[in-house]
């Protein structure tokens, strides 16, 4: 981990996964990391905060990196990349494989509870938009296919959980991954 504020946060989403929103307290986080429950208000006012922040770094800014000028299939390996990346550090942090199904319940569940993590959410979606899929639309990359159709297929395919009958963590994120790309070869012009 980077610092401290980063430890504080990955370990609050660890135990968002394990225990869920509603039975993880400023108390639980602290023993996990062996700190102060003073250390963790040092960072952030609040539960409250500290979820927002710990949601918004593991469902939206750590998959932010590197999409600059790219092209949409770069987009799209960039972002496996980072889900791979993801999905390693908070399996190591928990001490076991992350649950995908929990990672997606969890994440409709703070986008219900919280606003602000909405609003991120959708300036991220517009971005997407914005910066990659006009950009494909324009090289010639992508079929002539709606936008919302395309950004809502991917959202379905990453945040389902049609992935149930998968026996290990792995398979469904490998399952999500191949979907992603078969997804991307349909609508590549």
């Amino acid at each position: 981990m980077k610092n401290t504020k980063d430890l504080i946060l990955a370990n609050t989403f660890v135990l968002l996964l394990k225990k869920g929103y509603d039975s993880v307290s400023i108390s639980d986080i602290a023993a996990k990391i062996g700190i102060s429950r003073g250390l963790i208000y040092k960072y952030f006012d609040d539960k409250s905060e500290l979820v927002f922040e710990s949601c918004k770094k593991f469902f939206l800014e750590e998959f932010l990196t590197d999409i600059g000028e790219i092209s949409l299939e770069q987009c799209i390996e960039q972002f496996i990349k980072n889900l791979k990346r993801v999905i390693k550090m908070l399996s190591e942090i928990a001490g076991e494989k992350i649950d995908v199904l929990k990672y997606n319940l969890l994440y409709a569940e703070v986008l219900m509870r919280d606003s602000r993590l909405k609003n991120s959410a959708r300036e991220w979606s517009l971005f997407l938009k914005k910066n990659v899929l006009n950009r494909a639309r324009k090289n010639g990359e992508i079929k002539n296919i709606s936008d919302v159709f395309i950004q809502n297929v991917f959202l379905d395919i990453l945040g389902r959980v049609s992935c149930l009958h998968e026996t290990l963590p792995e398979n469904c994120i490998n399952s999500i991954i191949s979907d992603i790309r078969t997804f991307y070869k349909l609508i590549r012009a």
